[in-house]
């Protein structure tokens, strides 16, 4: 993954993060609670193999950049700069460690902020501090790949949107962060397995004018066609024109559906592993002095 896939990604999960767990009450748990994440899923690696072994490595990589989200602030030209960094770690640096020594990166962070906490010196230098973390971060997500076998970027990525972020642990945290049992009005009871989805209020409506513009595009192009890669500037692109003809009052087209057909194939982009090169709309902020975001738009 690139830089700005990673620094998106650990904002993504510290937003989460800070939704889920509130941890304003106690200053000291802001960078407690995901080094003890990551403690307790490098414990799960231990003595397991395969898809055991990838998950608790996924989520130990999910807790370490929240970790980064929290250490920056949240401020993502911090997280840009701390993610660099971490990358740009030499291998010297990071001096292989096997992954039997999987709990010395850990270690080391939690010496780093315990040292600085207490005040201790070298460690009350941002400098000194700064380097050390960055060198166990660098550490750890070598550790992390080399167990589970992959890119554990990619594979954070893939856990956190296809099962963490659909958590909501406020709800419920005693299973798992699923909301609270539903008992009928019958005297069934079923578990909330389904919170922070609700498919039953989306319209047929949408769904079937979205139906039927993929069997215009399979009849045309044949199933599937789309899954080989279009880039997302592409999509973007045909989005935009549909919507511009549908203000303009053309009725040539069912342009609605089909610019919603259009950000539904960029999102599946954007949450497909391996499509990273799909993903090319350039990032506008990273060409301009003043952030999109921080523009004040008058009218």
């Amino acid at each position: 993954m690139t830089r700005d896939e990673i620094v998106d990604l650990a904002i993504r999960i510290g937003q989460w993060a800070e939704k889920n767990f509130d941890t304003s009450g106690n200053p000291d748990l802001h960078v407690i609670l995901p080094l003890l994440g990551i403690v307790e899923e490098l414990g799960e690696a231990e003595g397991v193999q395969d898809d055991e072994l990838r998950d608790a490595a996924a989520d130990a990589a999910i807790y370490a950049l929240d970790l980064i989200y929290r250490i920056c602030g949240g401020n993502r030209q911090a997280i840009e700069t701390l993610v660099s960094e971490v990358q740009s770690t030499s291998l010297s640096e990071v001096m292989k460690p096997h992954p039997s020594y999987i709990f010395r990166p850990v270690s080391g962070l939690a010496h780093a902020f315990l040292k600085r906490i207490q005040g201790i010196r070298l460690f009350d230098n941002d400098e000194h501090f700064r380097k050390h973390v960055r060198v166990c971060l660098a550490r750890l997500f070598y550790v992390l790949s080399t167990a589970a076998g992959c890119d554990i970027f990619q594979l954070a990525w893939k856990v956190f949107n296809d099962i963490v972020s659909l958590r909501d642990w406020k709800a419920n945290p005693e299973n798992g962060g699923m909301s609270d049992e539903t008992i009928f009005s019958t005297g069934a009871k079923r578990s909330g397995s389904g919170a922070g989805v609700r498919f039953d209020l989306i319209p047929p409506h949408f769904l079937a004018a979205l139906a039927a513009t993929f069997a215009e595009g399979a009849a045309k192009y044949g199933e599937g066609n789309w899954l080989k890669g279009i880039p997302n500037s592409n999509l973007f692109n045909h989005a935009m024109r549909h919507l511009v003809l549908y203000q303009a009052g053309d009725a040539s087209e069912p342009h609605l559906a089909h610019a919603a057909w259009n950000i539904m194939a960029m999102m599946v982009n954007d949450m497909r592993i391996g499509c990273e090169h799909l993903r090319d709309i350039p990032k506008w902020d990273d060409m301009m002095d003043v952030p999109c975001r921080n523009i004040e738009w008058r009218g």
